[in-house]
């Protein structure tokens, strides 16, 4: 069953705000990434339409369009296109590399320990930051995600952006997240290069 109602409340950097169901006062929770159809952001006072759902224990509206677009070509969700999955498959490329660079002893086990525990610091950054958005509460700056996926944490942070659905609708801090992982790409093929051998032979001492 679909709901019209109207965005009362819009926090555009956070990607969430509430709807106001016609004919009832009560507010019905909506993220950016809960709208069927790629387009314009939402702004105050848009009329939606919407399925009732729950996520993580709370009642949210679904599968939200436009009133106005209705009826024109079919929904595709928010954030899943070719682009995602290529992202995707380049996060998976890349700690399976690790993995293997490890193994083969081209890279020191305690680089593999360095990865796992900077891809949790990661999520949970992501993560703490997702909960103080809902509450309203003091957040996690921005650089401070950035700098944890430079570091080789962006593999966590692209799958806490998807999982908790958290910064994957703002367009400006994708574009920093990719630039961060194209940076930190560059960094590893530099150091696997003849200039970035002594490096190389730094962090193989260590091991």
């Amino acid at each position: 069953m679909r709901f019209q109602g109207k965005i009362i409340e819009w926090r555009d950097e956070q990607g969430f705000g509430f709807i106001s169901q016609n004919g009832d006062y009560k507010r019905v929770f909506v993220h950016i990434n809960n709208f069927a159809k790629r387009g314009r952001r939402p702004v105050l006072n848009d009329v939606v339409t919407y399925r009732l759902g729950t996520e993580n224990g709370r009642e949210c509206a679904q599968d939200v369009a436009y009133a106005s677009m209705i009826g024109s070509v079919s929904h595709k969700p928010l954030g899943k296109d070719r682009g995602d999955s290529l992202w995707g498959w380049l996060a998976s490329l890349y700690v399976s590399v690790a993995v293997v660079s490890v193994v083969i002893g081209s890279l020191p086990w305690n680089f593999l320990g360095y990865l796992a525990a900077i891809n949790l610091l990661s999520y949970f950054a992501y993560a703490i930051d997702k909960k103080a958005a809902q509450k309203a509460a003091w957040r996690t700056p921005e650089a401070r995600l950035h700098l944890f996926d430079l570091m080789g944490g962006w593999p966590a942070g692209l799958f806490a952006q998807k999982r908790l659905r958290h910064k994957s609708g703002k367009s400006s801090f994708q574009t920093m997240y990719k630039i961060t992982v194209l940076l930190h790409l560059m960094g590893v093929v530099w150091l696997f290069s003849s200039y970035g051998s002594a490096a190389r032979a730094l962090l193989m001492s260590g091991a």
